[in-house]
């Protein structure tokens, strides 16, 4: 099964059309203009990014170079966040967190403590520099969507560790990214989304990455993981 990709005219236009307004305070939270709740994908797409260098291709590491290793710990921890309570979706009127903009950096932290990342990567969002008023449409105001936004970028770290092992041909290293990107549609974000979101798209993504196919990954990292700084990219 191979992932979908999303034009990149796509997403330059969703962010374009970002200052129309929004039919109601719910829409507006939820990062869209929609009289109806969001999926965390359309908030993803959303949240503004910044353009990073693509992954390049690698055939091998440098001499002499140490070999990156995954702890046993990174994917206990990953399994575990399979089995974690799912976040009320900020979309749903009933059980909603309201997080005031100072506090998304240490909410984020907070999450991000369960949250699997490969050696030398971990959360980066740059939470202060979002919209504060919760009218825009770009603001970030419910746990449920900080979580979405550190999971899915969690998972782009993980795609560019992947394309590193693969590049590099370090066996044990892609192994263990291949056994974390399985896992990801499992984790709380990814579960249970419409057969059109999320939860269908990463498992393309964890079907190329079983197969050993990297060009459904580079293009993931391309489309929708540009703005996720690692150490690989």
């Amino acid at each position: 099964m191979q992932a979908e990709a999303v034009r990149p005219q796509v997403l330059e236009e969703r962010w374009k059309r970002r200052s129309t307004p929004p039919r109601t305070a719910t829409t507006r939270a939820a990062g869209h203009d929609r009289g109806v709740g969001s999926s965390p994908q359309r908030l993803w797409r959303s949240v503004p990014r910044a353009r990073v260098a693509l992954l390049p291709a690698r055939e091998g590491a440098p001499a002499g170079a140490p070999r990156v290793t995954v702890p046993p710990e990174t994917l206990a921890r990953s399994t575990a966040l399979t089995a974690a309570p799912k976040q009320v979706p900020s979309g749903q009127d009933d059980g909603r967190v309201r997080v005031p903009h100072t506090q998304l950096p240490a909410v984020a932290a907070e999450i991000a403590a369960g949250v699997p990342y490969p050696p030398g990567a971990g959360e980066s969002m740059d939470w202060e520099a979002l919209p504060a008023n919760p009218r825009d449409m770009s603001s970030v105001n419910f746990r449920s969507d900080v979580q979405m936004l550190v999971e899915y970028r969690a998972a782009c770290t993980w795609v560019a560790f992947w394309l590193h092992a693969f590049g590099t041909a370090n066996a044990p290293a892609l192994g263990a990214a291949t056994t974390v990107l399985r896992d990801v549609p499992a984790w709380p974000t990814f579960r249970g989304q419409p057969a059109d979101d999320m939860q269908v798209f990463w498992n393309g993504i964890t079907a190329a990455a079983s197969a050993r196919d990297p060009g459904p990954l580079r293009r993931q990292i391309e489309l929708n993981c540009r703005s996720v700084p690692t150490p690989w990219s």
